[in-house]
């Protein structure tokens, strides 16, 4: 005796895929059209293609030459201004263009940020003379002494900013009978140039003329 068993037939559709196109890649270039300095805007110039591609920015900084880059907070737009946290001797900042809807990125060249100059008047230098103990004039005081300036003297009216160093509003030790010339000038700093202004003033240390007269005063 046969046994019958059920027979099912099994139909299989099977559906072609849907294509997905990938997203479109940007491409182009990018630079800088301005000059990179501390505290003074930074523009750039940047060739998207496809053209319909909305750029967008992100600028982004470096403390170890450029191997990782972290981005600035805020600085989404074509333009950017260096700041404090911009500068140093490792520190570099580059600008990288995207676009929503497209992968790739277009990056700009990472640079290194500029120290500005510093042309700001420093004081007259105001001076008195100063006494050893024996009462000779063998020294001076600056009675306006500024940390913020870089100070040296000299017994020429040209400065030598690697000589003759102040380092505090009195100095002494110095000859009698001579003729002392005083130079200031604003200090080298984390984002300025030493000063490009100097004042300067000078001073006779001699015993039979005014102690504090003054030969010379005002800028170079």
């Amino acid at each position: 005796v046969g046994i019958m068993g059920n027979e099912h037939i099994v139909k299989l559709v099977v559906s072609e895929a849907p294509v997905v196109e990938p997203d479109p890649t940007i491409e182009g270039s990018v630079y800088y059209t301005s000059s990179i300095v501390y505290d003074r805007p930074i523009s750039i110039s940047a060739s998207v293609t496809p053209a319909e591609a909305t750029p967008a920015y992100q600028w982004q900084r470096s403390t170890d030459s450029g191997s990782t880059w972290t981005n600035i907070d805020g600085a989404t737009s074509g333009k950017y201004t260096p700041v404090a946290a911009d500068m140093g001797d490792t520190v570099r900042i580059r600008v990288k263009v995207t676009a929503e809807g497209y992968l790739g990125e277009i990056v700009g060249a990472a640079l290194k940020v500029s120290k500005a100059a510093n042309n700001n008047y420093p004081e007259v230098i105001k001076l008195e003379a100063v006494k050893n103990g024996a009462g000779n004039y063998t020294g001076f005081k600056i009675t306006n002494f500024d940390s913020d300036y870089e100070y040296v003297y000299s017994t020429t009216d040209t400065p030598n900013w690697s000589a003759n160093q102040i380092s505090s509003a009195t100095v002494t030790g110095l000859t009698s009978n001579t003729t002392y010339y005083v130079f200031a000038r604003f200090k080298e700093t984390n984002t300025h140039t030493a000063g490009s202004i100097v004042s300067k003033n000078s001073i006779m240390l001699y015993d039979y003329v005014p102690l504090d007269r003054v030969l010379l005063e005002g800028y170079d």
